[in-house]
C-alpha cells in the first residue's frame, strides 16, 4: 500500500525515518490563557522570550500560531541534515490548517510531509460537523480519503488527530465513530488526540474497536502526558499503539500542577515500555505547534529526535515477555556494500577534496533520478538525508561541492548506445525529472556539470573545474553505483585522483550490480571505500579547526 504523501504517493519503503505527530502551520489560540505574569514589555518572540514562554506558554497568543511558510520550510530542512525524512502534520480543520502551502514546504525542505483527515475537539469543530450524525461524518471522511481533501487533491495518510477531551464530549464521540467507521472500510490508521486531564484513552479505543477497527491500526495519542503504568498497559494489552509524542517540550501551562513531562521522564516511560515487551508497540514525535518549539526561537526543533537518537545500543535492556527485540542489530545499510567492503578506519584524504553529486536528479518530484524505467534498489529514502547532511558539512568545511547532471536531447541523437542495455530513454532535457532534485538545492557559485555518458569526465569540462579547485580527492555520492559512479571513478583513477565512494550514500541498479561495482572500485583503490559518518567526521573535524583558527 502507498503512503500519501503532500506531493503524492510513494512506496513504504522509501519513507524513512518519520516523526509521527508535527505541525507546521497551525492555529491553536483556543488554548490561550489569562497570563497570571505578565510578559516582559518590548521583548519580541525569540531566545530572549524563552524563560518567560517556559513558564508561562499559553500566556502569549503568538506563541501558539505558526503562520509562516517559509519559516516552517527552513525549520524543517534540518530534519534532512540530523538523518529525518518524514513528519505527519496532524493539523485539522478548526486548527488553522493551510494545506495548500504544505507542497511547497515538502520541496523546499527535502521532507516528505503527511496530512491526517477528521476533527479535533469540539471548541474547533464547525457547526455543521458539531451537529452532524456519524453517518454523514463517515461519508465526509471516505471522501476525503478516497478523493483528497477540500479539492486541493492531496489524500490523507491516516485519519487524525481526532480530537478528544476530558471528559469526552457527545460531538467527540460522533467525529471518534466516524474516524472509526472510514478506518475499517478503508484501511485507513486512527490517530487521537488525548488530554493530559484523565485516563480516556482506554474508552476511546473500546469505541473504536466497537466500530470496527483493529487495534493495532489505532494510535492513541499524547500518553506520554498522562503517566500512569497501569493505564498504559491497559492499551498496549489490548494492541493499540501508544504515542509517546511530545519529546522535546518541557513548558507549564500556568501552574505547577499543569506541565509537559521533561525527556528525561519521557525516556523513562520508553525503557519501561520497552522492558514490557512492546517496542513494536510505540509511535515518538515531538509535536511541534507553538514558537517556542521553533529552533530560531530557542526551542528544539523539528529535528529533535531525529539529532539526537541513540548511536549505540549495547547497553539497552531486551524486552521481557512479548514482541521482538527493539534493538537488534542493524540490518545491512541500504546503499552500504551487502559483502564486506564496508569501511571501517577513518576516509584517507591527502590535498584538497571535492565532493561529486553524481545524478541525483527528480527535480520537484520524488524520484531520485530522472530515469526512464531504470531499475534501481531500494533504500533511497536512507540514503538522502545521509546525503543532504554531507552537502551541508562540505559546504560548512569550505570543501566544493560539483554537481554531475545527465541531459539528452528529446530526439536522443546524443544517447548513443546506452539504449543498448537495460536502459530506456531517459534525462531528457526539459523534463522536471532531469533537473537536480530539489531538496539538494546547489548555489550558484557551484559548478553544475552537464554530461551525456556514464562518466563524469566524458566530453565534459569536470577535469577544468578540479583543476581550478587543486583537487586531489574526491567524494563521489549518487548513482547509479554500478553505472555513473563506476565509470566517474574509474576516469577520476585514471586521471591520478584519489576516490572515495559513500557506499551508504550511493545506489546501484540492484544490490548484486551495488556490490560488484563496490568491489571493483575498492580494486583500483583500496582505500576507495567511505561511509558517510566517516566523512562526516572529517568534515567536523575541519570546520572546528577552522573556528578555532
Amino acid at each position: 500500500m502507498p503512503i500519501h504523501t503532500v506531493l503524492g504517493p510513494i512506496e513504504a519503503a522509501d519513507l524513512g525515518r518519520t516523526s509521527m505527530h508535527e505541525h507546521l502551520l497551525s492555529d491553536l489560540r483556543i488554548w490561550a490563557k489569562t497570563p497570571t505574569e505578565l510578559p516582559p514589555e518590548g521583548v519580541e518572540m525569540g531566545p530572549e522570550l524563552m524563560a518567560y514562554l517556559r513558564w508561562n506558554f499559553l500566556s502569549i497568543p503568538e506563541n501558539i500560531v505558526l503562520h509562516d511558510p517559509t519559516v516552517a520550510a527552513e525549520e524543517l530542512a534540518h530534519v534532512v541534515t540530523a538523518g529525518g525524512s518524514g513528519v505527519l502534520e496532524l493539523t485539522l480543520d478548526g486548527m488553522g490548517r493551510r494545506l495548500a502551502e504544505l507542497p511547497e514546504i515538502s520541496r523546499r525542505s527535502g521532507v516528505h510531509v503527511m496530512v491526517g483527515a477528521g476533527f479535533y475537539v469540539e471548541p474547533t469543530m464547525p457547526d455543521d460537523v458539531r451537529t452532524a450524525d456519524v453517518d454523514a461524518l463517515t461519508e465526509l471522511l471516505l471522501t476525503q480519503l478516497r478523493e483528497g481533501i477540500d479539492g486541493t487533491g492531496i489524500r490523507p495518510a491516516l485519519l487524525g488527530e481526532i480530537g478528544t477531551s476530558y471528559p469526552v464530549t457527545d460531538a467527540e464521540w460522533r467525529s471518534l465513530r466516524a474516524a472509526a467507521r472510514a478506518g475499517a472500510e478503508t484501511g485507513a490508521a486512527v490517530y487521537t488526540h488525548q488530554s493530559f486531564r484523565g485516563m480516556a484513552g482506554t474508552e476511546v479505543l473500546e469505541v473504536l474497536i466497537e466500530e470496527g477497527m483493529s487495534p493495532d491500526r489505532v494510535i492513541i495519542g499524547h500518553l506520554d502526558e498522562f503517566w500512569d503504568k497501569a493505564y498504559h498497559r491497559d492499551i498496549a494489552q489490548a494492541g493499540a499503539v501508544l504515542a509517546y509524542d511530545t519529546f522535546g517540550s518541557d513548558f507549564y501551562y500556568g501552574s505547577a500542577d499543569l506541565r509537559n513531562p521533561t525527556d528525561a521522564e519521557r525516556l523513562e516511560m520508553v525503557e519501561w515500555l520497552l522492558s514490557e515487551g512492546y517496542a513494536d508497540q510505540l509511535v515518538i514525535a515531538q509535536d511541534v505547534w507553538a514558537q517556542a518549539n521553533l529552533r530560531r526561537n530557542g526551542g528544539r526543533g523539528y529535528d529533535h529526535l531525529f539529532a539526537h537518537r541513540p548511536r549505540h545500543r549495547d547497553h539497552r535492556r531486551r524486552p521481557r515477555g512479548r514482541g521482538p527485540d527493539p534493538h537488534p542489530p542493524p540490518p545491512p545499510t541500504p546503499g552500504a556494500s551487502m559483502t564486506d567492503n564496508t569501511p571501517t578506519a577513518a576516509p584517507a584524504v591527502v590535498g584538497n577534496a571535492v565532493l561529486i553529486v553524481v545524478d541525483i536528479q527528480g527535480g520537484t518530484g520524488t524520484v531520485a533520478l530522472g530515469d526512464g524505467g531504470i531499475p534501481h534498489m531500494g533504500g533511497a529514502a536512507e540514503r538522502r538525508p545521509r546525503v543532504r547532511r554531507t552537502v551541508d558539512l562540505a559546504r560548512a568545511a569550505g570543501v566544493p561541492v560539483v554537481w554531475i547532471q545527465e541531459v539528452h536531447k528529446p530526439s536522443l541523437v546524443d544517447i548513443g548506445r546506452e539504449l543498448d542495455g537495460a536502459e530506456g530513454p531517459h534525462c531528457i532535457e526539459g523534463d522536471d525529472g532531469t533537473e537536480i532534485a530539489a531538496w539538494l538545492d546547489p548555489r550558484p557559485e557551484e559548478f553544475v556539470v552537464r554530461k551525456r555518458r556514464y562518466s563524469a569526465f566524458f566530453g565534459t569540462e569536470l577535469e577544468i573545474v578540479l583543476k581550478a579547485y587543486k583537487a586531489e580527492t574526491l567524494f563521489l555520492v549518487g548513482g547509479l553505483t554500478d553505472v555513473c559512479i563506476h565509470y566517474t571513478a574509474v576516469d577520476a583513477h585514471q586521471h591520478d585522483y584519489r576516490v572515495r565512494v559513500l557506499t551508504d550514500c550511493v545506489g546501484g541498479s540492484s544490490a548484486p550490480a551495488h556490490d560488484a561495482a563496490l568491489e571493483a572500485i575498492r580494486y583500483l583503490q583500496r582505500d576507495a571505500l567511505v561511509t558517510a559518518d566517516e566523512v562526516g567526521a572529517w568534515l567536523e573535524q575541519r570546520i572546528t579547526a577552522e573556528v578555532s583558527a
